[in-house]
């Protein structure tokens, strides 16, 4: 996921999350994970405060241009509606 940086900070990742999470109950999803860059600190301060919680650190996961990037793994369990 992605928002683009003139619509940064309007809650456009938020309702994107929070769509998901009622996607994932409606079809019984049980857990969703995702994966972030360590060094974006405000998109994971956004999973966090959504209730996505670390589980892991990947070292060197993400091949792109430039070299080898980490990535931190979150996920989120989700309470399904019976």
């Amino acid at each position: 996921m992605s928002v683009d940086d003139a619509f940064r900070g309007q809650g456009i990742g938020r309702a994107l999350i929070r769509a998901g999470i009622r996607w994932a109950e409606t079809f019984g999803v049980e857990k969703l994970t995702l994966m972030v860059f360590p060094h974006n600190e405000r998109a994971i301060n956004v999973y966090r405060s959504m209730g996505f919680e670390e589980e892991g650190h990947r070292k060197r996961h993400a091949k792109l241009s430039y070299g080898y990037e980490d990535l931190v793994e979150m996920s989120y369990f989700v309470k399904l509606r019976d």
